[in-house]
């Protein structure tokens, strides 16, 4: 770079520069009459050449055009420069320049300062520099820039108006971005939500793409800007310590600095529980204590480590398995009491079902064990009628028979397991089939009928007088045998029966809602009617016998 410098002082300051002099103190008087002889000679010099180089014309010219003419010309100076004071380079500087505090002074419209490394060797670096001040073109730019002269490009530019300390450097290396006082290695300081852009611009044939990332006083974000500025990640203020932590392993947790898996939400009772657990081999839990791993592929537990719900890789579910049971089937209902099964419910692979056992015999498809009886029930919730099943233990006296029952209201049916015998109503049957109370048929009834009539099983029994068998024989009497088929809907076949309607029969004989016969009373009541006319017969041959006497002694 060349610079057009005052040169005053210069052939003093040049001619011993190691004297041990103060190179800025005022020049001693003897000196100075050195600098002003010197210039008189250099300025006759400068004559002469101006006379040589302008021919006769220039002859005529005074001493000081001759002087201003040499002025035009470049001066080269082949050793150190030394300025004592300020110094001003640009066609603008003018004479009595007001420095102020400036040392150099660049002036004029186009104000630029070029390093060119002239370095020949190829291992040495000779990229070209230039400081440039404000466009040269009309309407341009303000600016300060650096440019890269051999490669075309301006690497550092300020505009302007920039912000005081839109760029500091302290002196401990920190960046402050409109701060003076950086706190840490960089620090961006602004009123409004201090953002930092990262944009892809397509330039490398990749999709653009801007992220915005800021803060306020409201939350940290990621601002996706490509995609309608949604904030797809937040952190409110005020989160609480470790509301996000990665470990070195990996592992993450929330509200805890030691995730215990690969992913880990601290307990909100307890930081060293695990609200929700991926362990480090994958499994998942809920609500898992400290101490304590999932069970199966996904467990959630209770407090000690009670798993309440489990589902395993392979499938199988199991719902309170305790501390150590897993499903034995492919849908397992504990009791959460590990090694007891009494009160379990299995479905197995083979879809056979067991309750109170994790092995159902194949031969059935619901099997119900119990340590005494094993009931199974069906509930009407909306009448709360209850009907069980039960295989009777030891204990009931009726140990390995079946009972059907109906909660409040006793056993209904009853099959004993040794003789076969069904009872209904009763629980000692004595027949095939016993019956304790009324029975209504609409079909044909074979085999043998046998009603219950020992005394045993009655109660304020009283002889039926013998005038009440005439009333008997007479109300039969009044009564039509029909023909008729059963209605579809109560048993009929389209068959066609002889029989009674319920409602022509004597009210002894129907049942309690007056529309079934009770064959036992019917019959009953007809031996009756039987009694009557017999006696009514005995009579009459009683009077024949008395008749044929009379005729006989006549």
């Amino acid at each position: 770079m060349l610079l057009l410098l005052s040169l005053a002082w210069a052939p003093a300051l040049h001619a011993e520069p190691d004297n041990g002099r103060d190179p800025y103190a005022e020049p001693d008087p003897l000196l100075k009459e050195d600098f002003e002889l010197e210039n008189a000679y250099r300025a006759e010099a400068e004559q002469e050449a101006a006379r040589a180089e302008f021919g006769d014309e220039e002859e005529e010219t005074t001493a000081g055009e001759g002087a201003r003419a040499a002025q035009t010309r470049d001066h080269l100076i082949q050793d150190d420069l030394i300025v004592v004071g300020s110094e001003c380079i640009g066609l603008d500087c003018s004479s009595g320049e007001s420095f102020g505090f400036d040392t150099l002074r660049l002036k004029e419209n186009n104000v630029r300062i070029r390093f060119t490394d002239t370095s020949a060797s190829s291992s040495f670096p000779t990229r070209d520099w230039e400081i440039t001040v404000n466009d040269s073109s009309n309407g341009g730019v303000n600016k300060f820039s650096i440019q890269d002269i051999d490669a075309s490009k301006t690497p550092f530019t300020i505009l302007a108006d920039a912000n005081a300390n839109a760029l500091f450097v302290s002196t401990g290396g920190r960046v402050g971005f409109n701060t003076s006082s950086p706190s840490v290695s960089l620090h961006t300081l602004s009123g409004n939500t201090p953002t930092l852009r990262l944009d892809q611009d397509g330039s490398s044939g990749f999709s653009a793409q801007a992220w915005d990332i800021g803060g306020n006083e409201t939350n940290f974000f990621v601002r996706d800007v490509t995609s309608s500025s949604k904030l797809p990640f937040r952190i409110q203020t005020g989160a609480s310590a470790d509301s996000i932590f990665v470990a070195s392993d990996g592992d993450v947790g929330f509200e805890t600095s030691s995730p215990d898996g690969q992913f880990d939400i601290a307990h909100y009772s307890d930081a060293n529980n695990h609200a929700f657990f991926v362990s480090p081999t994958s499994t998942v839990g809920v609500n898992i204590d400290n101490g304590f791993l999932p069970r199966g592929l996904f467990d959630v537990n209770s407090t000690g480590g009670i798993s309440r719900f489990m589902v395993n890789t392979d499938g199988t579910v199991g719902i309170g398995m305790g501390t150590s049971d897993t499903p034995a089937g492919t849908f397992h209902v504990g009791n959460n009491t590990s090694g007891d099964t009494l009160d379990d419910f299995v479905v197995t692979s083979d879809g056979l079902v067991g309750i109170g056992t994790t092995a159902p015999d194949s031969r059935y498809k619901l099997q119900v064990t119990a340590a005494d009886t094993a009931r199974f029930g069906l509930v009407d919730g909306s009448t709360l009628t209850e009907w069980g099943f039960a295989a009777f233990g030891s204990s009931t006296g009726y140990g390995g028979s079946f009972g059907l029952n109906a909660r409040g209201h006793g056993t209904k049916l009853f099959i004993d397991r040794d003789s076969g015998n069904v009872g209904i109503g009763t629980l000692a049957p004595e027949e095939k089939l016993h019956v304790s109370g009324n029975i209504v048929a609409t079909g044909t009834i074979n085999g043998n009928f046998v009603a219950s009539s020992s005394r045993s099983f009655k109660e304020n029994i009283r002889k039926v007088e013998r005038a009440e068998y005439k009333k008997m024989l007479k109300n039969l009497m009044d009564v039509d045998i029909s023909t008729y088929n059963y209605k579809k809907d109560h048993g009929g076949d389209g068959t066609t029966k002889i029989g009674f309607i319920a409602e022509e029969l004597p009210g002894q004989v129907v049942s309690k809602n007056g529309k079934g016969v009770d064959i036992y009373e019917l019959i009953t009541y007809t031996i009756g009617a039987l009694k009557a006319q017999q006696d009514t017969i005995l009579k009459q041959q009683e009077e024949l016998e008395r008749l044929k006497a009379l005729m006989a002694d006549r």
